[in-house]
């Protein structure tokens, strides 16, 4: 038989400004897990970049713009920041990223 969602919180009932606060909260915190994973990958912009040209065999980027290679560059970074938190925003839980030590990007209380 399938949980109601009084049984699923705890059996604690919640006022409507209670899920306000409650989904501002996490709209906060998944705000942050996007940005402190952005600029995460913008310190590793280079090697994201080898990753992803290495399928093309051995090309030369062009930029025919001035400012394309760092709008280029912005929009890889937040695509992968938003991959890369999207286990902090969807599940409320840690960021686990491969060789760096500090992936606790989540506010504490967020994972288990």
């Amino acid at each position: 038989m399938a949980k109601t969602s009084t049984e699923m919180s705890g059996g604690i009932k919640s006022s409507f400004l209670g899920h306000l606060t409650e989904l501002r909260q996490c709209l906060i915190k998944g705000v942050i897990a996007v940005i402190v994973t952005t600029i995460i990958s913008f310190v590793f912009f280079k090697p994201i970049f080898y990753y992803l040209i290495l399928p093309a065999g051995n090309i030369e980027l062009i930029y025919i713009e001035m400012t394309e290679m760092i709008g280029t560059i912005m929009k890889v970074c937040l695509t992968s920041g938003i991959m890369l938190a999207m286990q902090c925003v969807v599940l409320g839980q840690r960021v686990d990223v491969p060789y760096f030590p500090a992936s606790y990007v989540c506010l504490p209380g967020a994972y288990p």
